[in-house]
């Protein structure tokens, strides 16, 4: 491949790309901590809420509140995992909408949070 120099227009061009991809970097790095934190808590609120509803319908220490407790358990932790999806794209759409940033990331990474239209 053949040294030459880039005009100007390549130069920026080149530039702006290097610019997105740095931005898109930041931008998941924060997206993924803001996932874990919203789907921690939405697992750690659904685990308390059933622990005091059962507690307070079966009471403490009842057979039965602990084989339901068990059911939801493992129900609430994979129903958190997929409502802490829901959340956390609907989050990031918001956030890409409130701060403008169509123009400053990549278009894999709008493509992937873009809103699906229902026909």
């Amino acid at each position: 491949m053949e040294d030459r120099e880039l005009t100007p227009e390549e130069k920026k061009m080149k530039i702006e790309a290097q610019k997105r991809k740095r931005n898109t970097n930041i931008f998941l790095f924060f997206t993924v901590i803001i996932q874990i934190v919203v789907t921690l808590a939405i697992i750690i609120g659904l685990f308390v809420v059933s622990i005091v509803l059962v507690s307070l319908i079966f009471g403490k220490d009842n057979v039965w509140a602990v084989k339901i407790m068990n059911v939801l358990m493992f129900t609430e932790f994979i129903g958190g995992l997929i409502l802490g999806f829901i959340v956390f794209s609907a989050i990031v759409r918001l956030i890409i909408r409130k701060f403008h940033l169509e123009d400053k990331l990549t278009k894999e990474v709008l493509d992937r949070y873009k809103k699906v239209e229902k026909k």
